[in-house]
């Protein structure tokens, strides 16, 4: 899986695609964050991994939507709407 996330990110650089960029790159961080964490442990990353990355990222851009909805900032909805599509595209290949 995160193989083809690199791939993606390769491909949307190219069609110069910023939301798309913007969003692999943060999920990119935060699986090198991930894989640190469990070298110290002696772990190795696997897909259930990246897909425990992928739910909570999900999860804090649904609370993100529930706070601007509150705010009334509907650009802002969008934005994160948008970025919740595109990290569903990889929670649904699981």
């Amino acid at each position: 899986m995160l193989n083809t996330i690199k791939k993606d990110l390769i491909t949307a650089l190219k069609n110069k695609d910023t939301l798309r960029v913007s969003v692999i790159r943060f999920l990119l961080s935060k699986v090198q964050n991930m894989e640190i964490e469990l070298k110290i442990s002696g772990e190795k990353f696997t897909d259930d991994h990246m897909l425990r990355i992928l739910k909570k990222q999900i999860k804090m851009r649904k609370e993100a939507i529930d706070a601007l909805t509150k705010a009334g900032r509907t650009e802002d909805i969008i934005k994160e709407e948008a970025e919740i599509a595109i990290l569903q595209e990889y929670y649904k290949e699981e």
